[in-house]
C-alpha cells in the first residue's frame, strides 16, 4: 500500500469512528425518556411540531403514578428564530404548603442574603440553597430529598411550591438519565402534605 492509500484508509477510519460515536450518542439521548418511563412505571409521550424552516417545539412528557405519587414530567425544546429555549419540570401534588421558591445551586450564589443552610454539613458543602422561606427549606429538604438532590448533576435547579403543587426543574433538557432520575426521586421524596 502506498502512503497515499494509507492516509485515505486512516481518514475513512476516523470518519467512521465519528459517525459511530454520533449515532450511539443520539440513540442514548433518545432512550432517556422511554427508559425512565419503564423504570418508574409511568407513560411516555413524545410530540414534535414545526419543521426545518419554521419554529419548532419538541415535548417529552412522562405521566403516571410512581411510588404512590401522581407525577408529571414535561421537558421542552423550542426554537423561535435564532432563540433556543429548553426546560424540564417534574410536578406532583402538595397539600397545605404555602407558596415559596427554593433555589439549589452547585456554586455559591453572588448574593448571600437569602442563603439557607440546611444543617446537613455534607449537603451544605456541595449545594447552596437560597429562599425567602427558610422554614419551608428546612422542612421540605428532608434527608431523603437532600440525598436525591445530591445525585442531580445540574448546576442549578429550582423548587416552586404553588397552587397545591411541587414543581422541581431546571433550564435545560436532560442529556443523561441521572439528570432526570435525580429530579424525579427528589419530588417523590418530598413530604406530600404539611403537618401542623
Amino acid at each position: 500500500m502506498t502512503l497515499e492509500s494509507l492516509q485515505l484508509v486512516g481518514i475513512a477510519a476516523v470518519i467512521l469512528a465519528v459517525l459511530y460515536a454520533v449515532v450511539r450518542w443520539v440513540r442514548k439521548q433518545n432512550a432517556i425518556f422511554p427508559d425512565t418511563a419503564k423504570k418508574y412505571g409511568i407513560a411516555h409521550t413524545h410530540e414534535s411540531k414545526g419543521g426545518f424552516l419554521s419554529n419548532t417545539l419538541t415535548t417529552d412528557r412522562l405521566r403516571g403514578v410512581a411510588n404512590g405519587t401522581a407525577i408529571e414530567v414535561i421537558s421542552t425544546y423550542q426554537t423561535r428564530g435564532r432563540m433556543r429555549m429548553r426546560s424540564t419540570v417534574v410536578a406532583a401534588p402538595a397539600a397545605g404548603w404555602p407558596p415559596c421558591t427554593i433555589n439549589i445551586e452547585r456554586r455559591p450564589p453572588a448574593a448571600k442574603v437569602h442563603l439557607v443552610p440546611t444543617g446537613d454539613a455534607q449537603f451544605d458543602r456541595q449545594r447552596w440553597v437560597t429562599s425567602d422561606a427558610a422554614t419551608a427549606v428546612r422542612v421540605l429538604l428532608t434527608p431523603t430529598v437532600r440525598a436525591a438532590l445530591l445525585r442531580c448533576p445540574q448546576e442549578e435547579i429550582r423548587l416552586v411550591v404553588n397552587d397545591g403543587h411541587f414543581a422541581l426543574g431546571f433550564g435545560g433538557t436532560p442529556t443523561s438519565a441521572a439528570e432526570l432520575h435525580g429530579l424525579i426521586d427528589a419530588v417523590l421524596a418530598l413530604p406530600r402534605s404539611k403537618t401542623r
